[in-house]
């Protein structure tokens, strides 16, 4: 972690928490050595998360067509 302070001048503290979250959603995975915990991306977990992502995004646009319909509808008064 301390390369990462040094490089980005964050705390320790706000970066462990962040690696804790990665770790917990499953993007990261940490690896104990000795006194240090190195974390490791996982390439695949991003694709879950991409898929989620898409999906959330097709129902949302859904949702903003039918809104953007209806207040450009001249027929409906509000």
């Amino acid at each position: 972690m301390g390369e990462v302070n040094t490089t980005l001048c964050v705390e320790a503290r706000m970066i462990g928490k962040h690696l804790d979250t990665l770790s917990h959603a499953g993007l990261v995975q940490a690896q104990t050595k000795g006194r240090e915990k190195q974390y490791v991306f996982d390439p695949h977990s991003l694709q879950t998360v991409s898929a989620w992502i898409e999906t959330i995004g097709k129902q949302w646009g859904k949702r903003l067509q039918r809104l953007k319909d209806l207040v450009e509808d001249d027929t409906v008064t509000l």
